[in-house]
């Protein structure tokens, strides 16, 4: 079953969702935003991640999840399993070893590059973090002393920038040419447009590595709806992404285009692909909720399966709406609309599962039966 999730995740190509934030930044905040310094910078750096450590808690994401996920689906979520992790307590993991960058500043900015031939296979990654207090201070002393033993846990190395940055990455960054508040125009555009989001990331495809994705795209592009996403890709300046947690969270997609005529020509195809798709997941959970009667009325079943409400649909595509400015095509997903975006997940979720149960049980059925006949020893 297509669906414009996979159209949608095909443009925005490596964004990982996470679930951050609280809104309002510092002054210092603000200024650190807007002048990473230009050594901080490779030919092959395609995207730049800004965390505000202190809202990244377990505690905040926990209240994101009990926020918009339905009660079931959080429920499975958050159930211990002594064998696995559930996603609570890897978060919490997390925390744990960013607690040394936490205790050394309260900002931090990740940034990655791709590899030589522009794919994304064995990209680097570089932290940076904005220097605290004058050197020498008790302050920047402490401040060393937590960022030396972050480097140790991550196998990288702390390196100073100038008077105002250091830099954790496996390798030295470049020389400073003494000006140490040059910047990238284009990543600092996006930034500076998700400035009040607690995490941040913005993505600006090099031409290598545009190239690559374009051969790769093509290879897929199947159908008439693929073929005009890849003529897309080459349209597309900058993808930014900014998201919040806690009992108010939301999320932002910004895709910073060419023109205003890349942006119809792009709504134009993700319009086309929702209705297309609506329509196929009505179709879905009908005939899933005709299956659910079926097996409920029969005595033998021993579990009740629950039907998925046809609503979730309406409260899905109505949560995928979304906005335009000049060149941006913006998605934009407050506490309401990613309730109903999580509601899709779970209709997803749910018909995957009976899809797979589908092809796999008769089989293991058949399998059963086999071994019955066989004689035994």
């Amino acid at each position: 079953m297509k669906n414009i999730l996979v159209t949608h995740a095909s443009i925005t190509l490596f964004f990982i969702v996470l679930l951050t934030g609280i809104p309002g930044h510092s002054a210092e905040e603000k200024a650190a935003l807007a002048h990473l310094p230009e050594q901080a910078f490779t030919p092959s750096t395609f995207m730049v991640a800004h965390l505000r450590l202190s809202q990244l808690t377990t505690g905040r994401f926990k209240q994101t999840l009990e926020t918009i996920l339905p009660k079931q689906m959080f429920e499975t979520l958050s159930k211990e399993d002594p064998k696995k992790p559930n996603a609570l307590q890897q978060s919490e993991g997390l925390e744990g070893s960013m607690a040394s960058l936490k205790s050394a500043t309260a900002t931090a900015f990740l940034m990655f590059s791709h590899a030589a031939d522009g794919t994304m296979n064995n990209a680097t990654t570089a932290w940076m973090v904005p220097a605290a207090g004058m050197a020498g201070s008790p302050e920047r002393t402490a401040q060393e002393e937590h960022l030396k033993k972050f480097s140790a846990a991550q196998s990288m190395q702390l390196f100073p920038l100038g008077s105002h940055w250091y830099a954790v990455s496996k390798t030295a960054p470049a020389k400073s040419d003494g000006m140490d508040m040059l910047d990238d125009a284009t990543f600092h555009q996006g930034l500076d447009h998700l400035a009040s989001f607690d995490f941040a990331a913005v993505v600006v495809p090099t031409q290598k590595m545009l190239d690559s994705l374009l051969a790769e795209a093509r290879k897929s592009a199947k159908d008439a709806v693929m073929d005009r996403v890849t003529k897309m890709l080459p349209t597309v300046a900058w993808y930014g992404l900014g998201v919040r947690m806690g009992t108010q969270p939301r999320v932002l997609l910004t895709l910073a285009m060419t023109s205003t005529e890349a942006v119809a020509s792009l709504e134009s195809v993700l319009q086309k692909g929702m209705a297309a798709s609506k329509e196929e997941l009505a179709k879905d959970i009908e005939k899933y909720n005709q299956d659910a009667d079926e097996h409920n009325l029969k005595p033998q079943s021993k579990t009740k399966i629950e039907k998925l409400d046809p609503a979730g649909v309406d409260r899905l595509f109505a949560a995928l709406a979304r906005d335009s400015k000049d060149a941006q095509w913006a998605l934009d997903l407050p506490t309401q609309d990613l309730k109903g975006l999580a509601d899709g997940l779970y209709i997803f979720g749910t018909l995957l599962a009976s899809a797979i149960a589908d092809a796999i049980v008769p089989d293991l059925v058949d399998s059963e039966k086999t071994k019955a006949k066989q004689p035994k020893p």
